[in-house]
């Protein structure tokens, strides 16, 4: 057990996250409401946005996944950083945008006006469910961090992840996120390019020597971006649509765009959440396949485990702890805003619009709070649950496709009501049957390839019901060229108003 470097690692998240909160208490002169801590009273600035949509799109994914996929696809499996990057453009540049637009803060809510009341229900709870399975997944990455540093139960990383979660979110609501990540990704960059150099001049030959290995055991294609058909077939393709489409339309990407300060902060984030995304993916898949070349390391057999006791072998402790701290620290942002976001599903779209409509700003605040601690407490105990799962968010990811594309018909097409809730409905019910059917198999589509059967359901469902319904409105963006104040918010013209006096 390394307990100095668990004590370092658990002290630089507690100095970052108890910091920035005390500042921001300092800097505050009024009390906090409820609005303030779901969206930051729509005042986040770029900088907090990037840093935010590029962690919360950073996490397991990129440092057990990746680290994983690596030893099996090479360098191939750096489409998922490269399509989580392309993710970020379109969810900073198109779907990010309009939400802020629109006004709402969560997907459902937006459903409910593009369509119906009935499409916005389903929609949450696809939204909900993901939210939920991410949540646990990352806690599930924490565990896994923190096990390699003392050899405990994943549970016991869990549950610390868990309490660290809590910290990130409940003081502050989505400022106190938005500043702490700002941190954790400088901090984040910092180490990590520092221990990449390290780790290069530990190993054997070099960085050199690990394309030789695979050169020597004839596995020259693991070190091409292009890969080879079959990992096309199995992974890339699949991992590219799920990437792409998941985030943008994702109750967490709501949740910040929707807390930014104009569109304008939305579109600059651009420039500073895609690098900080796809950077730290190269990153760690070069650390992966490092791991994977040396055999003392490559016995363990797990990826994940065996980069971590690499790390944790080669580089100085006082840096193993930074690293690690960074590590969950990316882990942590996603837990935290997928906490966040589920709290304001339900008290917005439930609790205050159906059972406290009269709840004053006091109340509400403390509502949400309670719901803050409900959801990190019920996820963190789920997550000591579930069994080793790191291959599922891909998986995950899938589930709100059909919604991106339901969402874009929605904009530049036409809004089916009848179309948006049966291309929901039989998605899900579609991505049940390829998941635990023998389908992908006879379609001979294995592996992380349930985004490829939602685009062909998605697409054809919407298309045919969409076309055939005489009774679809028209497209939003059409709306909006004619008359934007008949589709913005009230709060965004008068914004729009101020900014052309």
């Amino acid at each position: 057990m390394n307990l100095p470097i668990l004590i370092g690692t658990i002290a630089i998240e507690l100095v970052i996250i108890v910091g920035v909160s005390w500042v921001l208490g300092m800097a505050s002169k009024k009390k906090m409401d409820a609005t303030e801590f779901t969206t930051s009273n729509r005042s986040m600035p770029a900088i907090t946005v990037g840093a935010t949509q590029a962690l919360t799109c950073l996490g397991g994914g990129h440092i057990m996944g990746m680290v994983g996929a690596g030893w099996s696809y090479g360098v191939g499996t750096y489409w998922y950083a490269l399509s989580s990057g392309i993710m970020l453009i379109i969810m900073l540049c198109f779907t990010g945008p309009w939400i802020r637009r629109f006004g709402f803060t969560t997907i459902n809510q937006l459903f409910a006006k593009m369509f119906d009341r009935k499409t916005s229900i389903v929609m949450a709870g696809i939204a909900a469910g993901t939210a939920w399975g991410v949540l646990t997944l990352e806690l599930q990455g924490v565990g896994t961090v923190l096990g390699a540093l003392t050899g405990w139960n994943i549970a016991f990383g869990c549950v610390v992840g868990g309490v660290l979660s809590l910290l990130y979110v409940l003081f502050g609501g989505m400022k106190q996120v938005g500043w702490v990540n700002v941190f954790n990704a400088i901090f984040m960059y910092v180490v990590a390019i520092i221990a990449i150099f390290v780790i290069g001049s530990k190993l054997p030959a070099g960085w050199e020597g690990v394309n030789q290995f695979f050169l020597d055991n004839g596995e020259d294609w693991k070190l091409s971006i292009l890969s080879d058909p079959n990992t096309w077939k199995t992974y890339i393709v699949g991992t590219i649509l799920a990437q792409l489409f998941y985030c943008p339309i994702g109750p967490q990407a709501a949740q910040v765009s929707a807390s930014a300060k104009n569109v304008d902060a939305i579109r600059k984030a651009v420039m500073i959440a895609v690098p900080i995304n796809v950077i730290f993916g190269a990153i760690m898949l070069a650390f992966g396949m490092a791991a994977q070349t040396i055999p003392e390391y490559a016995v363990i057999g797990n990826p994940p485990l065996a980069n971590f006791t690499m790390l944790l072998h080669t580089l100085p402790g006082w840096l193993v702890s930074c690293l690690f701290a960074a590590f969950i620290a990316a882990m942590l942002s996603t837990v935290a805003v997928q906490i966040l976001a589920l709290a304001t599903i339900f008290m917005n779209d439930i609790v205050f619009k159906y059972f406290k409509k009269d709840a004053s700003e006091k109340q509400k605040m403390t509502y949400v709070r309670i719901a803050v601690v409900l959801f990190a407490v019920s996820g963190t105990a789920l997550s000591t649950c579930l069994p080793a799962v790191d291959g599922a968010i891909v998986w995950l990811f899938a589930w709100l496709l059909p919604a991106f594309w339901v969402f874009v018909f929605g904009m530049f097409w036409k809004r089916s009501a009848r179309a948006a809730f049966w291309t929901l409905i039989i998605s899900a019910v579609a991505n049940m049957v390829w998941s635990f059917s023998s389908l992908p198999s006879l379609l001979h589509l294995d592996g992380n390839n349930n985004s490829v059967g939602m685009v062909v359901v998605a697409f054809v469902v919407a298309i045919v019901l969409t076309a055939t319904d005489k009774n679809a409105k028209p497209g939003m963006i059409g709306l909006y060229k004619k008359n934007k104040f008949d589709v913005i918010s009230k709060e965004y013209a008068n914004e729009l108003r101020a900014q052309s006096k």
